[in-house]
């Protein structure tokens, strides 16, 4: 979801939501894991984390309204 409305170039619609899950998977020892509901972190669920949330940074510094919030504007 993050990484198309990237290349839409339009905001997602609940970013601080998708940020608070995302930062929900990390592990007390370190790296990120597959489930809320626990597991060893690995390599790959860290990256996939992290690439999530560099994308989401990504998508602030745009700073365009999303599609839902242009069709609010049209009279």
């Amino acid at each position: 979801m993050v990484r198309a409305s990237l290349l839409l170039r339009q905001r997602p619609r609940a970013p601080d939501r998708i940020r608070a899950f995302v930062l929900g998977l990390s592990h007390h020892s370190g790296g990120f894991v597959r489930s809320r509901f626990g597991g060893s972190p690995t390599l790959e669920y860290t990256y996939l984390a992290v690439e999530t949330l560099a994308r989401l940074e990504e998508l602030e510094a745009i700073g365009e309204p999303s599609l839902r919030e242009q069709a609010e504007r049209c009279p």
